[in-house]
């Protein structure tokens, strides 16, 4: 609970002032911040808190079991980012053994794959891997797969922040208990 106060506080917070200031907008402004079903994102405490202190943040949930179709990074980039940092290592090996043939008889070769080897070359390929999905196109297009691209539009958000705030942070539990007795 801390770690994700702290998070909105020290990172959340600060970036949506940014990109207030850097866009020109109200100082009011929204942001929505799209979040994963973990129990502390959750928990009433959390919510509660986010919306008290943070008005302006909006919390929308990703479904669970639901993140390989509505969450953006999944989507669009942890794949060719897996796929880009795997080519790295696959470079590295096939020149390894190209040398070591070229050098030795083809039974001598081997693949040395302690991480004491790979490990001055991790943040490397990672570097790169990560050069090869940092595109703004890219991340726009994951948004658009998992039609979220509507968060963009402005009247559409503008609508949905109208209705958002109109309703009540939690269903009224006294409601669920006696559907029948406002009829009556």
């Amino acid at each position: 609970m801390e770690t994700c106060k702290q998070f909105v506080e020290c990172i959340l917070q600060p970036y949506r002032e940014q990109q207030v200031k850097k866009m020109g907008l109200e100082e009011d402004s929204k942001l929505i911040w799209l979040l994963d079903c973990w129990s502390v994102h959750i928990s009433k405490e959390f919510v509660t808190w986010v919306k008290v202190t943070h008005p302006q943040i909006l919390l929308i949930f990703v479904p669970t079991n639901c993140t390989s179709v509505f969450q953006p990074a999944d989507v669009i980039l942890q794949r060719p980012f897996k796929h880009s940092f795997r080519q790295q290592f696959d470079s590295y090996m096939t020149k390894n053994i190209e040398k070591q043939i070229g050098e030795k008889e083809l039974k001598d070769v081997k693949l040395d794959t302690k991480m004491t080897t790979l490990k001055p070359h991790l943040c490397s390929w990672l570097l790169q891997a990560w050069g090869y999905v940092n595109k703004p196109k890219m991340i726009s297009r994951g948004w658009e797969m998992c039609g979220l691209d509507r968060a963009f539009n402005q009247v559409f958000q503008t609508s949905a922040m109208d209705e958002h705030m109109k309703k009540s942070l939690f269903k009224d539990e006294t409601s669920e208990a006696e559907p029948d007795s406002k009829e009556n």
